[in-house]
């Protein structure tokens, strides 16, 4: 919020694994910034992401991102500068990136060309604010027929631009602090093993294997709907069931 009110721009990273409350935070600072009659522009890499935060779009959507973006070297937002939308980037306080760990690269460095030109300003994304969050434990961006090498070199990590992000941590899982529930610590400690690559590997096929308590294994699909939908025959017109 300070980096807000000084108005100097930058690029920060909130850093931050599934439960520790990212999203409640970036809805604050969204309320915050709009209850002042400020803009806050909100987008994020996936839809359903994207409905998770107040006036939040896809990343395509927001900011006409080319979609080739593998095959261009230096790609540009297709967002001409008398548009309305050229307006409200130019005019926004804050620029929030929900999911941005699943983004092309590239997608970053168009931002990054297109917020210099529409604001006429040299300065890292133009001076403005930007904020992404994510978990690079997570989905990183999917290159179609790909090595691992393509999928890492396509990172947010791999861009020129991350040398100059601030990192923000959550660590505090706040679904666990809240509801008390030891079965969802558990969970989130094993997920946070796994992410951190702390789970020993099989050397002859390079695979890790689960903990014993991790998940239910089943050995068909109906063995699988019935164990997360049970009763779902009786019950696929009761609503109250079906919300829960």
């Amino acid at each position: 919020m300070k980096a807000i009110d000084d108005g100097n721009g930058g690029l920060y990273f909130l850093d931050a694994p599934g439960g520790t409350g990212k999203t409640f935070l970036m809805s604050v600072v969204l309320a915050t910034v709009r209850a002042r009659s400020n803009i806050a522009v909100a987008f994020a890499s996936s839809g359903i992401a994207a409905t998770l935060l107040e006036g939040c779009r896809t990343a395509h959507s927001a900011l006409k991102l080319p979609l080739n973006l593998q095959t261009i070297e230096e790609p540009t937002c297709n967002i001409t500068k008398n548009s309305t939308l050229a307006k409200v980037l130019s005019a926004s306080k804050i620029i929030i990136w929900d999911e941005c760990t699943m983004a092309h690269k590239r997608a970053l460095e168009a931002l990054n060309r297109t917020l210099k030109d529409l604001r006429n300003v040299s300065r890292c994304f133009g001076g403005a604010m930007i904020l992404l969050s994510g978990d690079f434990r997570q989905t990183l961006p999917v290159i179609p027929r790909s090595t691992a090498a393509d999928e890492i070199n396509a990172c947010l990590k791999s861009s020129n631009l991350w040398r100059y992000v601030k990192k923000l941590q959550l660590t505090t899982n706040m679904r666990v602090a809240l509801l008390n529930d030891t079965s969802a610590e558990d969970f989130s400690e094993q997920l946070l093993t796994i992410g951190n690559g702390q789970v020993p590997v099989d050397e002859s096929s390079g695979l890790i294997s689960f903990p014993n308590n991790f998940c239910n294994f089943v050995s068909s699909k109906d063995e699988l709907i019935n164990n997360v939908f049970p009763d779902i025959i009786s019950n696929h017109k009761n609503n109250e069931w079906l919300s829960e």
